[in-house]
């Protein structure tokens, strides 16, 4: 008899396969990353793909496993991993961080692991919020007017979004000052220029006290406006803005009288016979007419009282914006006359302006004329008008 010796086919495969992954828009990744970076941003939706081959045999199954772990898993961490999914390609919504891994296994059970780096897909934009303004000096004014430097404070996030609080970080944060429209200041605030960052460097939150100073002299208006620009990594921009008010200029006081005619010249006033109206006129953008100090005193008792304030305009930054009221000394009395006055950003006013007002701060006013009496100790009269005593006649003259 022969003995027959039956043969089989087999192979011997110890070659791993191969692979590239592809994200749309980050790159290409051919191998498993030992340590992950998160350099790589989008606003829109990414498609993931991949390429397999093996040159020994076929290969059995590729599917994938999506993570928002920032740290990059091993062999042995991902050999454990029981939730990976078949592969035929797939795309990465919105706000999310993640990583992808790839599994390639062929008929030998040869597996391969290829991995991404750290990507972060983000359409939500940065939240930019005003911490102020606080003003640089004490005591702070109540009206929101300022008279100094203002110091802002700003704090900037970029949300965390999605399931796994997903965020690229800030890239820029940057501001403007404008006064009356016209660009005064500028400045870079934050930036961030590293290349390959890993997590933990992205910048998810910025904020400082003294960010923004606003100088005073390039800003003397009410119409201030600082705006604050943030972009984060992925594009995503936003900007927002506070308005100020800043008032550096003093206010200005002229007071002039319509009568300078005096009726005779003394050591402390000037007498005058008909009355005397003063016009006030106070130069000022930010008008308080409570900040306004006058004080009058009468030694006939009588004070008199201001007529109402009316207002022109004044152009550009409003500095010439003239306020006026009257005064009529128009009762007898020996008067004295003072003002001051103190702006809505607490800036008082030098001294005042009187003209060429004569004795503008004392003076009189005379308009009653002088009465006279006489009065006669003996009126026995004989034959009409005559007398036989000595006769004292008596003169009294009421004259302020």
């Amino acid at each position: 008899a022969t003995d027959t010796v039956a043969a089989h086919r087999f192979a011997v495969d110890k070659i791993a396969p191969t692979g590239t992954v592809t994200v749309e828009k980050f790159g290409t990744w051919d191998k498993l990353i030992e340590v992950l970076t998160f350099g790589l941003w989008s606003k829109e939706t990414v498609t993931v793909t991949a390429t397999y081959d093996d040159v020994t045999t076929r290969i059995e199954s590729v599917s994938y496993y999506k993570t928002a772990d920032i740290k990059a898993k091993t062999v042995k961490e991902l050999d454990a991993i029981t939730a990976w999914a078949p592969f035929d390609g797939i795309s990465i919504p919105t706000n999310e961080q993640f990583v992808v891994y790839i599994k390639i296994v062929d008929d030998a059970g040869n597996v391969t692991y290829i991995s991404t780096n750290g990507m972060v897909v983000d359409d939500t934009i940065p939240d930019i919020e005003f911490v102020g303004p606080e003003i640089t000096i004490t005591p702070e004014t109540e009206k929101g007017i300022y008279n100094s430097d203002v110091t802002i404070a700003v704090s900037v996030v970029d949300p965390k979004t999605g399931e796994n609080n997903a965020y690229s970080g800030l890239k820029e944060i940057r501001y403007e000052v404008y006064n009356l429209g016209v660009k005064t200041q500028d400045g870079i605030l934050y930036s961030f220029d590293i290349t390959d960052p890993t997590h933990g460097e992205l910048q998810q939150a910025w904020s400082k006290a003294d960010a923004i100073v606003v100088d005073k002299n390039l800003n003397n208006s009410n119409d201030v406006k600082i705006v604050v620009y943030a972009v984060d990594n992925a594009g995503n921009d936003s900007n927002a803005e506070c308005n100020i008010k800043i008032d550096i200029t003093a206010p200005m006081i002229e007071v002039t009288y319509d009568n300078n005619v005096g009726d005779g010249s003394f050591a402390e006033s000037v007498y005058f016979k008909e009355e005397r109206v003063a016009k006030i006129v106070i130069t000022e953008r930010n008008f308080d007419s409570e900040m306004v100090k006058i004080e009058i005193t009468n030694t006939d008792g009588y004070v008199p009282e201001l007529t109402g304030w009316t207002t022109v305009e004044g152009g550009g930054n409003g500095d010439g914006t003239a306020n006026t009221a009257y005064i009529a000394f128009d009762q007898d009395g020996d008067y004295t006359f003072a003002i001051s006055c103190a702006d809505a950003a607490t800036n008082e006013n030098t001294d005042v302006d009187y003209v060429d007002s004569l004795v503008p701060t004392g003076f009189t006013v005379d308009k009653t004329v002088p009465a006279v009496s006489i009065d006669y100790d003996n009126n026995n009269v004989r034959n009409g008008n005559y007398y036989n005593e000595t006769r004292v006649a008596t003169i009294q003259v009421k004259e302020h």
